[in-house]
Formats: C-alpha cells, structure tokens, sequence
C-alpha cells in the first residue's frame, strides 16, 4: 500500500499542487519518491534484527547477506532525516525569512543542499561498513551462533558486538559518531541560516 499512497501523493501533488508552492511542492514530490524507493529496497534487502547475548544487529534474510549492502541500507535512511531537516529549514524561512525562501529556486542552493545530503550519506555508510569492530576475539564466534539460532550456515550484517558486558572503546566511538552525524544535519540546516 506504501507505493499506491505515494504515487498517489505525488499524482495529487502534480495535478492539484498551485504554483504559488513553488518549491515546497518539490520537496514533498521528493519525500513521496524517496519513500517508494524505500519500500522497494526494504523488501529487496528483507532486513531483520538478529539479537543475541552478545550481538545486536540486523541481516539481510536472502541472498544480499553481506554488511555491504546492510551498511547501504542504513546509509539510505539517513535521507529522509536530511530532507527532513531542509523541509524545516524552509518553513522556518518561509515564517521568520520569506526572503530567503527563494534559495530554494536556485541551482546552486539545491546544489548545496544535495552536496551536503550526499556526504552526510556516504559518511554514515562508511561507519556503519568499517567503524564497528569485527576484530574481537569471540566476535566470529558469536556470529556463528547467531547463524545457528535462524538455521543459517553463514551470517553477515551490522552487529554491536559485546563480550562479557563491556563494549569495545572502537564500537563506543563508532555508536557516538552515528550521533554526530544525526545531529550535524541539524546544524548543517542552522549554519545556513
């Protein structure tokens, strides 16, 4: 039903949008495109969370069983949170600055902000792909045990890896980074303000 309801957003948004939305009708159509595309990697990927006494993650249940394309996934939902953020800055633009309000009609405002989802975007598959440690003894393991639980021979996918209570100082690291990089799209907004 995702699919039908935002093709028909975006149909209605087409049809029945006035011009005088300007650009607040592109980033709806946007957030309505975008959404399509996540469903359809949603149910390409099949992801679910794998939990254990040790791990916590999520698998990919097919044939796409590899961190790459876990890390891929989680890297595109950090979209929606960017597009979110810019569809705030305009409001609040639109209420405190109307005369910045026409940025968003420039090439090189959209230019900027698509620059600035597109490294937000890459950065945070790059820690989900390479920041969590997969080096600790008893993590390969706890992995394979894990493979055990949901009858699989083999399993590969983003996991916190924990042993004996404690987390190692690279996953910590790795875990504070996600936070930077979800509150550095709120800044990026407010710096161009």
């Amino acid at each position: 039903p995702g699919i039908f309801l935002n093709g028909f957003l975006i149909y209605l948004i087409k049809r029945f949008s006035q011009k005088n939305l300007g650009a607040y009708k592109c980033i709806l159509g946007t957030f309505a495109s975008y959404d399509i595309v996540l469903i359809i990697m949603h149910a390409v990927i099949d992801l679910r969370p794998a939990i254990s006494n040790q791990l916590f993650g999520v698998i990919s249940f097919n044939f796409l069983n590899t961190s790459k394309f876990t890390s891929i996934y989680g890297a595109c939902f950090m979209i929606p949170f960017s597009l979110l953020n810019i569809h705030f800055l305009y409001r609040y633009w639109v209420i405190k600055y109307p005369n910045r309000v026409c940025y968003f009609s420039r090439p090189r405002f959209i230019y900027l902000l698509f620059v600035g989802v597109y490294i937000i975007t890459c950065f945070w598959y790059c820690i989900c792909e390479y920041g969590l440690d997969t080096t600790e003894p008893g993590y390969l393991e706890a992995r394979l045990e894990l493979a055990a639980d949901f009858n699989l021979s083999y399993i590969d996918g983003w996991f916190v890896f924990q042993k004996n209570s404690s987390i190692s100082l690279r996953t910590v690291s790795t875990l504070l980074a996600y936070d930077v990089v979800m509150n550095s799209i709120r800044l990026q907004c407010t710096l161009v303000e």
